[in-house]
């Protein structure tokens, strides 16, 4: 197990508004939040009285979404959970990688890589990313022939503790050891300024790469399950919850609009 407290995994998003990330954080009453155009994680107090629930919807808005992963709070109990997904949170634990032999050059992407950034996110799915996401830490790509063709990145900053998240490469060159390559970069980056790697990669779970030799072990367990729900409220706004084996839950206010925004709650009262 890593030497350093794991406690703050148990919900990473507080800890990271509270922390490294505060400067990106906007908060009404008892909710947290990551600016919009960074990322879709909120949060509210590890044991909050109702109208903590209120203050996220008042934070969310009409037709906002949120991501409360990881979030020890429950949803009020007339927010139903219709949905359910498994997933792992990984910590590393073993030594500092050597970095794999590749004639890839890695490069630092910046602001006015963004473009291509979403770009490669369009493509290839990684997860939630959005325009001022590359603001949450350090983000490396691989280009071939002057294109992005693979990134991985940092994203949540608990205290002692850096994720890396949004790991893709593109179709037309996977198979080259991009993402390896990518990922035990950032596993340098992180270890250099004594914070400990983790991922929290989507079900089902992938086996650590042996390339990378990387050392990684899941923590501790809790149930898994996922949801939405509308909380009771006479506009009607709505937000959801999704659990995962670290404690995630997923919300959202106002109705959907893409295939992307999947309804997981309902309320039950109306």
């Amino acid at each position: 197990m890593p030497d350093r407290d794991t406690t703050v995994l148990a919900d990473p998003v507080a800890a990271s508004l509270s922390g490294p990330h505060a400067h990106l954080a906007r908060r009404h009453g008892r909710a947290a939040s990551y600016l919009a155009e960074v990322a879709s994680f909120s949060t509210v107090t590890a044991h909050p009285e109702p109208g903590a629930w209120d203050d996220l919807v008042e934070l969310l808005g009409v037709d906002a979404f949120a991501d409360l992963f990881s979030c020890p709070a429950l949803p009020p109990a007339h927010w139903v959970p219709e949905f359910t997904l498994d997933g792992h949170q990984f910590v590393h634990t073993g030594r500092t990688p050597a970095l794999p032999r590749t004639a890839a050059e890695v490069v630092e992407l910046g602001p006015a890589d963004v473009p291509e950034m979403l770009d490669l996110v369009e493509r290839t799915r990684p997860g939630p990313f959005r325009p001022r996401t590359r603001e949450l830490g350090t983000y490396l790509g691989i280009r071939e022939n002057g294109a992005l063709v693979a990134m991985a990145g940092e994203r949540l900053r608990p205290p002692g503790w850096t994720e890396i998240s949004a790991v893709c490469t593109a179709p037309e060159a996977r198979g080259r050891g991009h993402a390896a390559t990518l990922v035990t970069t950032l596993v340098h980056h992180i270890t250099a300024r004594h914070d400990h790697p983790s991922s929290t990669p989507p079900p089902p779970t992938p086996r650590p790469s042996p390339s990378t030799n990387a050392s990684a072990s899941p923590t501790t367990p809790t149930s898994p399950s996922a949801a939405t729900a509308r909380p009771e409220r006479r506009d009607r706004r709505g937000s959801g919850a999704r659990h995962t084996p670290v404690g995630g839950i997923l919300c959202r206010s106002g109705p959907l609009r893409s295939p992307e925004d999947r309804t997981f709650l309902s309320d039950t009262r109306t």
